[in-house]
């Protein structure tokens, strides 16, 4: 996700848990990464959707390790988090 890092165009809560979220689930679409990096499951496709919006889709095989990161980085940097995957929705507003 070419945006997410400083001056980039989402906020500065969102962009410190996207790098925080990418120390565990790599974003296949960073210059960072190459072909010698063996991210498995943990490659993990960002996209941005607007300033206040990251989606992120995971592997299935890491998907209960994803959220329980997912949520506890959202806590920590006072983003909100919307499990689209859960059949009940989950939607944690900042704190």
């Amino acid at each position: 996700m070419e945006d997410a890092g400083e001056g980039s165009a989402i906020t500065p809560a969102l962009s410190a848990w996207y790098r925080d979220m990418c120390r565990t689930f790599l974003d296949m679409g960073s210059a960072e990464l190459d072909a010698s990096d063996d991210a498995g499951p943990y490659l993990t496709d960002y996209s941005t959707v607007s300033p206040h919006m990251i989606y992120a889709a995971f592997a299935w095989s890491v998907a209960e390790e994803a959220y329980a990161l997912t949520r506890e980085l959202a806590i920590r940097h006072r983003v909100g988090f919307f499990d689209v995957s859960a059949t009940d929705g989950e939607i944690l507003f900042p704190g």
